[in-house]
């Protein structure tokens, strides 16, 4: 448990206000989606300095080199600090790049759970994944977990409960904060029917999953796998 922080909570309350989403200034052009580096990040919160916050992390030791969890640290010019959890994932191997990019990873989203910010809505990756768009060919280095893109699909491989559930589908997405090209990635990566191929009482358990922590992992390995 952290120690009471009045001072870290007045100034956190009042850099809140001044703080602007993450602009998604970067394209993966595997997936042809962009994302909020760790650059655009950072000058998001930017504002928390001149509230006399900083914003640190550390690692977490784990018995497994590719497992990264990184804390993120709040501290105040009175000395107060609140430690906002950690991040934690697994990385595709142990080597530099792959661990590093986890890193990355983690500090991307660590500040922003821990400052109350999000990516900006500023693209059309909704559009773009809405219309199956196939990626480029990977530019990505080896060490790299690559996941295919969904492949467009035909009106007659819908299954015969899509058509009317396909806009409360979307709506629940759009709560869940998950694009439906990353909802297709996770049955990829589940090697399950894509959304539109389910059943009724599939497609909800589906939604259902994605909700969960496992489903957040899912679409935060998706996530870092993008860059």
């Amino acid at each position: 448990m952290n120690d009471p922080t009045p001072a870290l909570n007045a100034a956190l309350a009042k850099a809140q206000a001044e703080l602007q989403h993450a602009v998604k200034d970067r394209t993966n052009p595997a997936f042809k989606s962009q994302y909020a580096d760790l650059a655009s990040v950072l000058d998001a919160v930017r504002p928390l300095a001149a509230h006399g916050i900083a914003v640190c992390h550390y690692m977490a030791p784990q018995p497994d080199p590719r497992v990264v969890s990184l804390h993120t640290v709040l501290r105040h010019s009175s000395g107060e600090q609140l430690d906002c959890g950690a991040v934690t994932m697994t990385a595709k191997d142990a080597g530099p790049q792959s661990v590093a990019s986890a890193i990355t990873y983690a500090r991307r989203y660590g500040i922003m759970l821990a400052c109350g910010i999000a990516p900006g809505d500023n693209s059309d990756d909704d559009g773009n994944a809405a219309q199956g768009l196939a990626p480029s060919k990977p530019t990505s280095s080896p060490d790299r977990a690559t996941v295919s893109a969904p492949a467009p699909v035909v009106a007659s491989s819908f299954h015969r409960s899509w058509p009317e559930d396909r806009d409360a589908y979307h709506a629940r997405l759009k709560e869940l904060e998950v694009t439906p090209g990353d909802a297709e990635l996770v049955c990829q990566l589940m090697k399950r029917p894509l959304p539109h191929l389910l059943d009724h009482p599939s497609r909800t358990k589906f939604l259902a999953y994605l909700a969960t922590d496992q489903g957040h992992m899912a679409l935060l390995s998706i996530e870092a796998n993008k860059e």
